[in-house]
């Protein structure tokens, strides 16, 4: 997840430590070449962190990352960016949530959600809306507005791109992290949702690995992520 302040690039990833079964966040600068400085840990809590969900709001930095087994969704603030995080407030409480996603539309702010549910994780999209970011969320009364694995869980920042919502999804219908699709987002109010799949990512020979997982852009760069099959000896 990118995020360009001051006219750098930030970009934020999941750094999972297999000593410790866990993830934190990392974070590292990145120009038109690539990378400009080595991966730093910036966010770390006992519990596993993923999808760093970073954004702009209320005149702040603000990250959103994945809390699935603290079973919350929680705001942290940047104290300062891009190095230090403190957490603010929980959102959402005792919910079973993967790779929230918040966008601000139409003058209230929008939290797109997976439930994880017993017969799959990655199928039940939920929507939470509120005046405010710091709440209360309210749930969509069409909640999951999206039962499927192939477009449930979300992949990344939402996009208004000429005149349109685009919607990053995972397509795990065959297996987590397929493909990546694209949405269009065409209603979207208290009410009502509805979307329609525009595109999508597979793994391919120019991508030679097994798994996409998000798509996101800012600025001047666009990243795409996912996985390749590594060798591991232990001993």
């Amino acid at each position: 997840m990118p995020l360009t302040v001051d006219g750098k690039t930030t970009l934020f990833v999941e750094d999972y430590f297999h000593d410790r079964n866990k993830g934190a966040i990392s974070a590292v600068e990145f120009d038109e070449s690539g990378p400009v400085a080595v991966l730093d840990c910036v966010l770390e809590e006992p519990w596993h962190l993923s999808y760093p969900f970073v954004f702009q709001a209320e005149g702040e930095i603000w990250m959103v990352p994945e809390s699935l087994t603290k079973r919350e969704i929680a705001l942290y603030r940047a104290d300062p960016f891009p190095g230090r995080w403190t957490r603010h407030k929980v959102l959402i409480e005792n919910i079973a949530a993967v790779d929230s996603t918040i966008i601000r539309y139409h003058d209230r702010f929008w939290l797109f959600t997976t439930i994880e549910h017993p017969s799959d994780t990655f199928a039940d999209l939920c929507l939470f809306s509120a005046a405010s970011l710091f709440g209360p969320w309210l749930p969509h009364p069409r909640n999951p507005v999206v039962r499927n694995a192939s477009f449930g869980r979300s992949a990344g920042p939402i996009l208004y791109r000429d005149g349109k919502l685009l919607r990053p999804a995972q397509d795990c219908s065959r297996r987590y992290g397929a493909a990546v699709v694209l949405t269009e987002i065409q209603i979207l109010d208290e009410e009502n949702f509805a979307h329609e799949v525009c595109n999508a990512l597979s793994p391919c020979r120019e991508w030679p690995g097994r798994r996409l997982h998000t798509l996101s852009r800012s600025g001047d760069l666009e990243f795409i992520d996912g996985s390749a099959h590594a060798f591991r000896w232990s001993g």
